[in-house]
């Protein structure tokens, strides 16, 4: 007997039949992608979310700068020792 993995939705554990299914898509259109259903979320939270993602992009931007401004100064300070 096989058995189906667990899937948890809104606390309440629920089987879930499994089907791997391969192949090879040479291109995809557009109308075909028009047709997959996409599940929305409330606005509000859906908005709280861009937000958040913004934000993190903003921040994950600031520490990228930072990291390259302290391994100039670093390679800078090692390069100066060297003279």
């Amino acid at each position: 007997m096989d058995e189906h993995p667990v899937v948890k939705l809104h606390d309440k554990s629920v089987a879930a039949e499994v089907q791997i299914i391969a192949s090879v898509v040479d291109h995809i259109s557009p109308q075909f992608v028009s047709t997959i259903p996409i599940p929305r979320l409330n606005g509000d939270l859906e908005e709280k979310i861009a937000s958040k993602i913004k934000e993190a992009e903003e921040l994950r931007a600031k520490a990228s700068t930072i990291i390259n401004q302290e391994i100039d100064a670093l390679e800078n300070t090692l390069l100066s020792k060297k003279e």
